[in-house]
């Protein structure tokens, strides 16, 4: 039986970790880019449940994805265009990583669509909590501190409100 089952469950496991992995180098390396590159960037977490509000041109890819993450600037024509750095390309996750909220600072609670954080080149980026559902039963939740680069990943046990 464990020559069946282990290798499912290091899979099982093995995934959660690779997104949660990816999700925390993406935010660290958006607060380094900021930093060293002078500009601000903005990490918009694209959310599983898609806002038709925010789709204004159905030619806009950037505000078209969900369930992803992206790393953002203004252009010179003032709109966003994705990084130019490779480490910070659109990552898309599969339906049992679904990033579910996002909590502002001002207390703020988005449930759809995009939300823009801003990464700023004075070492800050603005506090906020992503929450993610894995598998469709356990609730975690991924903080982003103000003055820290690496974000706090923890396993809530309740049902979010």
């Amino acid at each position: 039986m464990s020559i069946v089952v282990g290798p499912r469950l290091t899979n099982y496991m093995g995934a959660r970790r690779v997104n949660f992995n990816l999700l925390s180098s993406i935010i660290a390396k958006t607060f380094d880019d900021a930093y060293i590159n002078e500009r601000v960037n903005f990490l918009v977490i694209h959310l599983g449940q898609p806002n038709p509000e925010q789709i204004a041109d159905p030619g806009d890819a950037i505000a078209a994805r969900k369930n992803a993450v992206s790393v953002v600037t203004l252009g010179p024509d003032g709109t966003f265009v994705d990084s130019a750095n490779r480490l910070l390309k659109y990552k898309s996750f599969p339906d049992s990583f679904r990033l579910e909220a996002v909590h502002l600072a001002s207390g703020e609670k988005i449930t759809q669509g995009n939300v823009f954080i801003p990464f700023y080149p004075t070492a800050r980026a603005d506090d906020a909590i992503i929450q993610v559902l894995v598998d469709g039963t356990e609730h975690w939740s991924v903080r982003i501190f103000k003055f820290k680069k690496e974000p706090e990943i923890k396993n809530e046990q309740k049902v979010f409100e």
